[in-house]
């Protein structure tokens, strides 16, 4: 579920996240394109993709939930329980 890795099979998100980094990889390569104003479209268009698979990873991946534990971890118990958890496993 969420982020969780399955080896048997890739997931939801897993595949998503491979999504998003192929297409960073477009919009890096059409970034020289910018000077060009007729190109403007293809480079929006990529654009407008990777927004797409930014807002379905929050939804495939439950990014909802790593957010609340974000937010535990940001107190001094949060803190304190990470820290300890860490030694114990050190």
């Amino acid at each position: 579920m969420g982020l969780q890795y399955d080896w048997r099979k890739q997931g939801k998100c897993y595949l998503n996240i491979e999504s998003i980094f192929i297409q960073i990889d477009t919009l890096w390569q059409l970034f020289p394109l910018v000077f060009l104003p007729w190109e403007w479209s293809k480079i929006s268009l990529a654009g407008q993709v990777l927004v797409d698979l930014l807002s379905a990873l929050y939804v495939n991946c439950q990014m909802q939930e790593f957010f609340n534990q974000v937010a535990k971890f940001l107190t001094y118990e949060g803190l304190a329980s990470l820290a300890t958890r860490a030694g114990m496993g050190l």
